[in-house]
């Protein structure tokens, strides 16, 4: 089930949207080993000016977009001087939701080898309507892609996590539900977070940090599940954070797994996130 595995998951990895519709110069880092965390290039500054889904590998020829026609495999598409190589992934994605590639890289430099390794990333992102509210999440699908735009390219799973949710559900039925809730009528929950390069790191991976925020209404919700058989007060109608989801983690690759692994385990948050 989702919201089981969400007790790890939700704090492995995340990049809160905002972060995605910054400028391309306008974030970068690189730790001790050359690991480079930054923005991939698109519109007019590629080689050849394409549409909103293209973006380019910086100090590479590479065009990389992500594809899926009608009920195939997601592939990501590699393109350099006109030739096209693709690659499919083991993501599974319903029919109403989308699909977009991730705008950040993540370089893994290899001394002495000529083979080109990246951190590439597929954003899913699911919609569902509920009577009287909604809910949105998106999720982060992290691949380490050799060698993409040749006969020998491959894409591993290394990390699968959300970026952000957003969940409204409808709580009040009749004016009498109003007055014990403050007249808060809906369950909120909003989930958001930033993922950054542990620059002080030095290792053949990378080492991501990650900081969540977490917010719920009423807030009592963010210190426990169900609400009390009572009137609230003002302050525990109020929004308020949520502690245990809202936290700073870092995340190390594991050769064994041959995934990244969170530093700690982590406290259920699959309130914030849909159902499978």
């Amino acid at each position: 089930m989702r919201k089981s595995f969400l007790a790890a998951a939700a704090f492995s990895l995340a990049l809160f949207a905002s972060a995605a519709q910054a400028a391309p110069s306008s974030f970068a880092e690189k730790d001790q080993s050359g690991h480079l965390f930054a923005h991939l290039t698109q519109g007019e500054d590629l080689p050849t000016p394409r549409d909103g889904g293209v973006f380019g590998i910086p100090n590479t020829p590479i065009l990389y977009s992500v594809l899926r026609d009608g009920e195939g495999p997601v592939r990501m598409r590699f393109e350099i001087e006109g030739q096209a190589h693709e690659i499919a992934l083991p993501i599974e994605i319903g029919a109403q939701d989308e699909l977009s590639a991730w705008p950040m890289f993540i370089s893994l430099p290899q001394a002495g080898q000529e083979a080109q390794s990246w951190l590439l990333g597929v954003q899913l992102q699911r919609r569902r309507g509920y009577s009287g509210g909604g809910a949105s999440d998106n999720w982060l699908h992290l691949f380490r892609v050799d060698n993409p735009a040749t006969d020998h390219g491959e894409a591993r799973p290394v990390l699968s996590l959300p970026l952000a949710a957003d969940k409204l559900i409808r709580a009040c039925f009749s004016e009498a539900d109003q007055v014990p809730r403050q007249n808060v009528c809906h369950d909120s929950y909003k989930f958001e977070a930033l993922l950054h390069l542990d620059t002080s790191h030095r290792g053949d991976w990378p080492v991501l940090l990650y900081q969540s925020h977490a917010v719920a209404q009423p807030g009592l919700l963010a210190k426990q599940r169900q609400l009390p058989d009572r009137v609230l007060t003002a302050e525990e109608a109020a929004e308020a954070q949520d502690a245990a989801c809202s936290v700073n983690r870092s995340l190390r690759y594991d050769p064994q797994s041959l995934r990244y692994e969170i530093d700690m385990p982590g406290a259920d948050c699959g309130d914030y996130f849909l159902d499978e």
